[in-house]
Order: C-alpha cells, then structure tokens, then sequence
C-alpha cells in the first residue's frame, strides 16, 4: 500500500531541502547530478522507486502538479538550481524560444558525417532524442 500524497510530498520536500546549498541566488541541488548538469533524485511513488529530476521534484512539492505537456524550465539557466523563483511553466516550445533569445540554442549539424553519426546512436535529428 502506498503512502498517502501528503506523506509522499513531505519526504520529498525533506529529501530536497537536505541536499542544496547557496550560490548566488541560487538553491544548487548538491545531490547526484545527470550528465546535462540537471539534479537527480530517487522517490518512491506509488510503491515503486523513480529517478526524478530535482527542478521538477521542486516544483511539484512547492507549487502543485505539472500540468500533461509542460515542462519545469530555468529563468537563470543553472540546470542544477531547484529554487522554485527561477522556475517557470512551459512547453517544449517555449523552452526553445528561451534558449533561442538567451542565445544558447545550438542548430543542428546536418553535414552527412553528423547524419551517419546520430544514425549509429539511435538520435532522431529533427527532435534532438532518441529514435
């Protein structure tokens, strides 16, 4: 049986709160980090254990559910940051735009070497994932 969402939510929160640290203004997620720099965490929800990324684990315990098709992006672009102030809502869209506008969105290299190399990695090119 599964604990209930009230319980869920504080042992997140505690989980979360015991691993960041000050930078700038800043909440760094000290706690195991992904390749891309983005907090890792492992909860158990629903009776099975879930790695989860920290920006998102923040946002849901201080400010509610992720809506189906959104996104938890950075105002300050730090991935590791996990304070609720720098985070908004948005689509993969949207995510986009910021990246273009903040000058950090890099195009797509569609040379035929770069096309053979994501081929043998399984990356679908037009979406940046994999196939």
């Amino acid at each position: 049986m599964s604990k209930p969402r009230a319980e869920r939510l504080a042992h997140a929160k505690r989980r979360l709160l015991a691993e960041v640290r000050v930078q700038d203004q800043c909440l760094i997620w000290t706690g195991a980090l992904l390749r891309s720099g983005y907090g890792s965490l492992a909860l158990r929800l629903a009776g099975e254990k879930r790695e989860s990324r920290a920006h998102r684990v923040a946002w849901i315990v201080f400010r509610g559910p992720i809506p189906a098709g959104m996104q938890v992006l950075h105002r300050c672009d730090t991935p590791a940051c996990v304070n609720v102030e720098h985070l908004f809502l948005g689509t993969q869209g949207d995510n986009v735009f910021d990246a273009i506008e903040k000058g950090r969105f890099r195009p797509i290299d569609t040379s035929p070497e770069a096309q053979r190399r994501r081929r043998q990695l399984g990356i679908n090119a037009q979406h940046g994932g994999h196939s």
